[in-house]
């Protein structure tokens, strides 16, 4: 009942982590124009972490990626984990435990709720091989405040089937996958059905989402499709299947797992049927969500491919994944409420995927719902996708921030570094208003949420120094804020003496205030000014504290603290292997390899972090330990690079990272036709484009081509290297190359019978309707008789003079030119007029 309690006390609240005085640090971002806030990172140097969830107004969980679940109480992480579950959580890539809600009633109902991609027993941890998502509830011990949880205890609500004999194989190298394989579909491809309480998670990204409580205890949870992102596959059709789990927000008892009576498909026969638990589909990675608090209606942030950004929103609808996408029919228009549903670019023209997605368009805009808001991915001036994915998603429904802002919906962009927000018009059209904007960091946000103060946060990670925080946006609408603390330290490690300086004077307040500066240097030194230099001649770990005060009766400050190891080395990681600039092949192995710069230290802990650099964004593929490994770089898109960055750990706050960016070897493929203009798509990076183009595939990775049937009047005659069909797949190879799409006006077919006569009067009617042109264009028709009439039109009707033999000639001539004759024999008798078999093309 706690959350329900906390209306209307937001200035008990306004530093309900910390007991008073705020502990702001350095946070980073700009506000836009007109836009009074002021950011407060509340935990920094947290391990990588996904979501928090508020238990009170001094208590809150934190989902680390990894698999553990931390308590924090009265502003402190616990050192002892709620629970560690990272022996049955896959954390490759983007899985991971990516869902956390506390129980609306806690702590009477003590339980906390989790979503994660599952790693069964026997299975290989951490695989990039299919897997399965699970959603379960864990029950918090009373015995230990809540701090931990009961042993045991964890029950699974949603993918109990996910079992490992409903796990698809992966497929192996130069396998076709024909069926495509999928996990939790009868005989594990995708020509089964889907298996009940069972989800699919066959690729590394579109997994486990958001757990949210409507306001009356019912969950809320999102699911991405669990398709690959590299390309189309029939995998992501599991989305427009009712009775998949895949690619869908569900709604269920917490309790029992079940669907819920009002859901749009519910069956109270079979409560716990995919069907009975689903509210809404055709999601591809509906990551965040979040709930109209007026209705509880879900709305929902789906991470697009090259094109769109979504927000979606309604119940018992379809949303179009994997067939539609966005959008606007001006492609001039950025964003905005969606004028359309745009076919999806790969889908439409992928073999396998292509007659389902066609059938989907028979039916019709009215068959899918529009987004309610989108916007469109930025592109540099070369066309290359700068990228965008949308994961953050909170109304705001309190009353500390300005009345303007009620009811609005806040939304964060991971891969662009800021956080905007949606007021609604008078006839609910969304209005987007810019926010803020990370500057000078590589943290992004992950999720958004109103607090029990009724602030919003924000969960913020960076994959590079595998760190994240937690930040909260104060208004400054009148009340006296404490000041924001941006300072450094450096260094923080050396041998005596060690010259420090601090770094302060970029602090300010929300308010104006003027400030006021202690630091305290921990050996009975004090210095009041903004920039400090000071010197330890002793070793020892020596904690110095900035205090910055505001020169108000109030006096608010703010403080941080910096911990300085004397009397030891610096750790300084190096990378022998590889080299920055190096360049890596898909299927080919990247050696890694480190030492120790300072030839100082024996015992030191080398660990490797391996980051996919994705347009402009990264995703963590994975974490090796030791001195030496390597790693098989992987395909996301043309645009894909790695950066590979060592920490070498020496003590607790003696470390050191460095990274190197690895290029892609890319190959060039001129994109022709002939005649050139014909459009062809480039399948895997979900584009087409009119021929001229070069395409930059890496080297190793495996693309596919394909070609529009018919071009200009003319039928596709296969490619310049003698393959045959429209599809044309290939793995890149180094170098340049040319593949051109051959077209050739074929010749029109021929073909007339007759549709009526009157044998009386000698007249006959002809029709050619059944002419056909391959290109499907319009023919011209011309008729020549025996005896010398000349006729024009596909119907046509003709007079005999007497009785006799006539032949009669059809020419179909195409707009290129293109001819083709068919001749008959017309036997004209008093009572009868035929047409005999006897007839040939020429």
């Amino acid at each position: 009942m706690y959350l329900r309690q906390l209306v209307g006390l937001q200035f008990f609240f306004a530093f309900f982590l910390f007991g008073g005085n705020s502990q702001s640090c350095w946070a980073d971002s700009v506000f836009a124009a007109g836009e009074r806030f002021s950011e407060e990172i509340v935990l920094k140097d947290l391990p990588i972490s996904t979501a928090i969830s508020f238990a009170s107004p001094t208590r809150a969980y934190l989902a680390i990626k990894i698999g553990q679940i931390l308590t924090v109480d009265e502003g402190v992480v616990m050192k002892t984990p709620f629970i560690d579950l990272s022996d049955i959580i896959n954390k490759h890539t983007d899985r991971g435990l990516l869902g956390l809600a506390v129980d609306p009633d806690f702590p009477e109902r003590p339980y906390l709720y989790i979503s994660y991609v599952y790693d069964p027993p026997g299975f290989s941890r951490d695989s990039s091989d299919p897997r399965v998502i699970r959603v379960a509830r864990l029950t918090a011990d009373a015995n230990a405040d809540f701090k931990t949880a009961v042993p045991n205890s964890l029950k699974v609500l949603v993918g109990a089937n996910g079992i490992p004999a409903h796990i698809a194989p992966p497929v192996p190298e130069g396998d076709d996958n024909v069926p495509e394989r999928a996990s939790c579909m009868t005989g594990l491809t995708m020509d089964g059905e889907p298996i009940q309480d069972c989800i699919g998670c066959d690729a590394l990204s579109h997994t486990a989402g958001t757990l949210v409580f409507g306001r009356s205890r019912e969950l809320f949870i999102s699911i991405g499709d669990g398709a690959d992102y590299n390309g189309p596959t029939r995998v992501g059709l599991r989305t427009q299947n009712l009775d998949s789990l895949s690619g869908r927000v569900l709604r269920i008892n917490p309790d029992t797992g079940e669907g819920i009576a009002g859901n749009p498909w519910y069956n109270a026969a079979v409560p716990s049927s995919n069907r009975s638990r689903t509210w809404s589909y055709g999601f591809r990675n509906p990551f965040r969500i979040t709930l109209n608090p007026l209705d509880d209606e879900p709305f929902v942030g789906d991470v697009g491919t090259s094109y769109y950004e979504e927000i979606n929103t309604g119940k018992g609808r379809n949303f179009g994944w994997p067939c539609y996408e966005g959008g606007f029919l001006e492609r001039s228009q950025q964003e905005g409420e969606a004028t359309a549903s745009i076919e999806q670019v790969g889908y439409r023209r992928y073999d396998r995927t292509v007659d389902f997605c066609n059938a989907m368009y028979a039916n019709g805009q009215g068959y899918v719902k529009k987004p309610l808001f989108n916007y469109r991915h930025p592109y540099d001036e070369t066309g290359k996708d700068l990228g965008a994915s949308i994961t953050g998603l909170s109304f705001y429904s309190g009353e500390t921030y300005p009345s303007r802002y009620r009811g609005a919906l806040f939304f964060a962009d991971y891969a662009q570094r800021w956080i905007r927000y949606i007021t609604f018009d008078s006839v609910g059209r969304p209005v987007p208003h810019d926010f803020a904007t990370e500057v000078g960091t590589g943290l992004g946000a992950v999720e958004l949420l109103q607090g029990p103060d009724e602030n919003i946060y924000g969960v913020y990670i960076d994959l590079e120094t595998r760190t994240s925080q937690v930040r909260r946006f104060l208004p400054v609408n009148g009340g006296n804020l404490p000041p924001t603390i941006r300072a450094s330290v450096e260094p923080k490690v050396g041998e005596p003496p060690l010259a420090v300086t601090g770094f302060s004077s970029a602090s300010f307040d929300p308010n104006g205030s003027p400030l006021e500066f202690k630091w305290d240097l921990d050996d009975g030194r004090i210095l009041n000014t903004a920039d400090v230099a000071f010197t330890y001649e002793i070793p020892g770990l020596y904690s110095v504290k900035l205090t910055v005060t505001e020169r108000t009766p109030e006096q608010l400050s703010s403080s941080e603290t910096f911990l300085i190891r004397v009397g030891e080395i610096q750790a300084e990681a190096n990378i022998v292997q590889p080299k920055s600039g190096e360049f890596f092949e898909i299927g080919q192995p990247v050696k890694l390899e480190a030492a120790d710069a300072t030839g100082r230290y024996s015992d030191v802990q080398f660990d490797w972090n391996i980051l996919q650099v994705h347009n402009e964004h990264l995703h963590l593929v994975s974490e090796i330990p030791g001195r030496t490994g390597s790693f098989y770089p992987t395909e996301h898109t043309d645009n894909t690079s790695y950066r590979v960055c060592l920490r070498m750990r020496v003590s607790e706050g003696n470390e050191d990272n460095e990274c190197v960016d690895l290029k892609a070897k890319s190959a060039e493929y001129l994109l022709q036709s002939k005649p050139s203009g014909a459009v062809i798509s480039y399948i895997d990076e979900e584009s087409e484009r009119e021929t001229p183009y070069a395409i930059h595939p890496i080297v190793g990775s495996q693309q596919t081509l394909k070609a529009q049937p018919t071009y200009n009047g003319r039928s596709f005659l296969g490619w310049s290297d003698g393959t045959l069909s429209l599809s044309r797949r290939f793995v890149a190879e180094a170098g340049k190359h040319s593949l051109a799409a051959v077209y050739r006006n074929l010749r029109p077919r021929a073909l007339f019978k007759k549709l009526g006569a009157n044998a009386r009067k000698r007249v006959i009617r002809l029709d050619a309707a059944s002419s056909l042109d391959p290109e499907g264009a319009d023919l011209s028709y011309r008729w020549l008789f025996s005896d010398g009439t000349r006729l024009k039109g596909r119907s046509i009707k003709k007079r005999f003079k007497s009785s006799g033999r006539y032949s009669v000639t059809l020419t179909v001539r195409d707009p290129l030119g293109a001819t083709n004759r068919r001749r008959k024999t017309i036997v004209v008798r008093n009572r009868s007029i035929r047409i005999t078999n006897r007839h040939f093309d020429r």
